[in-house]
């Protein structure tokens, strides 16, 4: 009687008090709280010695976790990963396409070291000069034997050209700017010795 009345006097906490006022403390301090067996604590750094993984079940036809941050601050955004060095931020496991996800760098190089498929200039010519199948070009000219005029819908004076003729030839077509005209290329196609009549196919890369 005598000791029960001495612990009213001086409040002495029971022990389920203490378990509680040291979790209030840690939650109020933002002590970083092991969350593995326990709950995650929002407002607070969290850690886990474990994997963490959240599931939809029953699956359901929308997002398993949704993110949001209303802030227009500059640095505000939804979502932050941080890994290792050279380690990747995700992985994922699907190639599906997905929408409004920008990548700026392909190999570690900018878009403007890849060359545009619109740049591309090209066109089929059978050995008569009858211009094929072809993109960027609006005429061929067969001014002589083996020799053809290309031309393509802009000056390409300061692009760089190839030709390929169907023939397996020792001599390969060769290439010059018209002298009269910026938007035609000049090709010649022999056989190392005389010109030679061949279909063959001219591209300018611009």
């Amino acid at each position: 009687m005598k000791f029960t009345a001495l612990r009213s006097r001086l409040h002495i906490p029971s022990p389920a008090m203490v378990v509680a006022l040291v979790a209030l403390f840690v939650a109020i301090g933002g002590t970083t709280y092991a969350a593995t067996g326990g709950n995650f604590i929002l407002g607070n750094p969290n850690t886990a010695g474990k994997q963490t993984t959240l599931s939809a079940s029953p699956a359901f036809a929308g997002k398993t976790l949704q993110v949001t941050n209303t802030s227009t601050a500059a640095g505000a955004t939804a979502l932050g990963l941080s890994v290792g060095s050279g380690r990747p931020p995700f992985s994922v496991n699907s190639g599906t396409k997905v929408a409004k996800l920008n990548a700026d760098l392909l190999d570690g190089a900018d878009s403007s070291a890849f060359l545009s498929r619109s740049k591309v200039k090209w066109a089929r010519v059978d050995l008569n000069g009858t211009l094929g199948a072809h993109s960027g070009v609006t005429a061929v000219d067969h001014f002589e034997q083996g020799g053809y005029r290309v031309t393509f819908d802009q000056d390409v004076s300061s692009c760089a050209y190839s030709a390929t003729p169907a023939k397996d030839l020792s001599g390969i077509g060769a290439l010059s700017d018209a002298p009269d005209n910026p938007n035609d290329v000049l090709v010649v196609i022999s056989d190392g010795v005389n010109p030679v009549d061949t279909d063959f196919s001219v591209e300018a890369f611009c």
